[in-house]
């Protein structure tokens, strides 16, 4: 039985992750998804007892939400697991801080892109 800390935050995770599969390496991917889950159930509990999610930890949120996501349909039983898109996703976006978010923070990650919305310099 795989071990939560942070099970509180959505009991349906935890029993989601009790039928475990048989074969050792699929064991073994369905336990790092779990640590993903379970990572980001800490990161949304910790939001909670904050009152809000900055956009740093929300991005962390979503790196675990995704790498759980992606082990899960690997395996083939991502939709054995949809509290992930369906509540946890949607608790984190209602606590994201949006005032420490700066329109220009999140383009100057697009800057020098070729053939990005706006076109290149070049054109």
């Amino acid at each position: 039985m795989i071990q939560f800390q942070n099970a509180d935050v959505c009991p349906r995770a935890k029993l989601a992750f009790d039928d475990s599969p048989t074969d050792t390496h699929e064991a073994i991917e369905f336990v790092k998804a779990a640590k993903h889950v379970d990572t980001a159930m800490g990161i949304l509990k910790t939001a909670y007892a904050v009152g809000s999610m900055s956009s740093g930890s929300y991005d962390d949120f979503l790196t675990h939400i995704e790498d759980a996501s992606e082990i899960l349909e690997e395996l083939g039983v991502l939709e054995d697991h949809d509290y992930i898109h369906g509540d946890l996703e949607p608790r984190a976006i209602e606590l994201l801080d949006t005032d420490d978010i700066s329109v220009d923070d999140d383009a100057s990650e697009f800057e020098g892109l070729d053939g990005f919305i706006f076109g290149s310099d070049d054109d």
